[in-house]
């Protein structure tokens, strides 16, 4: 059997032929009405399939121009598209002339099956067609009909995807421009960690410009203080799906180090492969040099408490309460007891001499009115 496949897409032109062919079947090719008659005058074609949605000239207005003509009275006509199967549509693609109708995709085994049934069906197909008579003008505004709803509807469905679209471009541009702004430094990677995309905040960070780095990978930071084994657990997470989050001591363009918090999150596809990795890294060297100055500080605040030869302590308000809060050990050289036993106000007072009571008691109060005082007098 000699089959006319009438479709725009070269793709399913070129599948289904194959299937076809493969079953023995020789397969011509047309992307639309047009060239399809212009093939039927040239070649012998036993049976015609045809999409319905088409350039130049589409489906049902190529079948009516094939019934237009006696010769080709016998040819059988299939109907083969995903685009128009309402009943609407069936009803008109048989008004037109059309043996049978059939919704994409279909397996093969169907295709050739229909063929079959429509060739045995031949004769009373063609005697019935005959008897119908000449009816193109009911055909025609039928086919009118069908065409300006169709029409209609398409208008409906593109200006709809017009508005989502719009809609998804606005979303993407404020997502675009919140990346952009964003005071974290971020990065994106593909799935073998080369950089695909950074932000200004990651320039101003690192010291390296979105097309120095583009197509490398965050290596460039690396600065020395993490071990192997630190980034082979780091690639072990993400590459498992979980977000990471630690701290990186990276190196910037100049040599010099800084911290930050990263996070890496994977990115999946539809089919839910990792297809790229978001790194955002949070500049925290400033909070790290302040905890590296306090502890600094502490440490010098303990070497002073240990080893001065005065009794340093504080005090701390709580409403009417006054409580030690730090004492130095050496009031065990001086006093015979430890600092825990002097951590309580009553312990001091119950220490100081009966004499110089009232006047220790009233430095308490000229220290917190004032800010200092200078007193003097005797523990027992």
């Amino acid at each position: 059997m000699n089959i006319l496949v009438v479709d725009d897409h070269s793709v399913n032109r070129k599948l289904l032929r194959a299937q076809l062919e493969a079953e023995g079947q020789s397969v011509l090719e047309a992307a639309d009405g047009v060239e399809a008659l212009q093939t039927l005058d040239r070649e012998p074609v036993d049976a015609v399939i045809s999409d319905i949605l088409m350039p130049n000239m589409d489906g049902f207005r190529f079948c009516l121009e094939v019934r237009k003509q006696p010769k080709f009275n016998a040819v059988t006509f299939i109907f083969y598209t995903s685009t128009y199967d309402s009943p609407t549509d069936r009803q008109l693609a048989q008004t037109v002339g059309g043996d049978r109708y059939i919704a994409k995709p279909a397996p093969v085994a169907t295709i050739l099956e229909t063929l079959r049934e429509v060739a045995q069906q031949g004769t009373s197909r063609r005697r019935a067609r005959q008897e119908g008579g000449d009816n193109t003008s009911y055909v025609l505004k039928q086919y009118n009909e069908a065409l300006v709803a169709k029409l209609e509807q398409r208008n409906i469905e593109l200006t709809d995807r017009n508005r989502a679209l719009q809609q998804a471009q606005q979303q993407l541009r404020l997502q675009a421009t919140a990346l952009e702004t964003a005071a974290n430094a971020i990065l994106i990677t593909d799935r073998t960690g080369t950089i695909q995309w950074v932000n200004p905040a990651f320039s101003t960070l690192t010291g390296y410009t979105a097309p120095e780095v583009a197509g490398k990978t965050p290596r460039v930071l690396k600065s020395g203080k993490h071990d192997q084994a630190f980034y082979r657990e780091l690639w072990k997470t993400i590459q498992s799906g979980q977000t990471w989050r630690g701290e990186f001591i990276n190196r910037r363009k100049d040599g010099t180090l800084f911290h930050d918090e990263h996070t890496i999150t994977p990115v999946r596809s539809e089919h839910g492969e990792i297809t790229h990795f978001i790194g955002i890294l949070h500049d925290v060297t400033a909070r790290k040099q302040a905890e590296e100055e306090l502890r600094l500080t502490h440490e010098k605040l303990r070497h002073l408490l240990a080893h001065s030869p005065a009794v340093i302590y504080t005090l701390k308000l709580d409403g009417q309460k006054i409580t030690p809060t730090v004492v130095s050990d050496s009031i065990g050289r001086l006093l015979g007891v430890t600092a825990a036993e002097a951590m309580s106000y009553e312990w001091w007072l119950g220490q100081l001499h009966p004499k110089d009571r009232d006047r220790a008691v009233a430095s308490v109060s000229e220290t917190l009115a004032r800010g200092a005082s200078r007193t003097e007098y005797r523990l027992r």
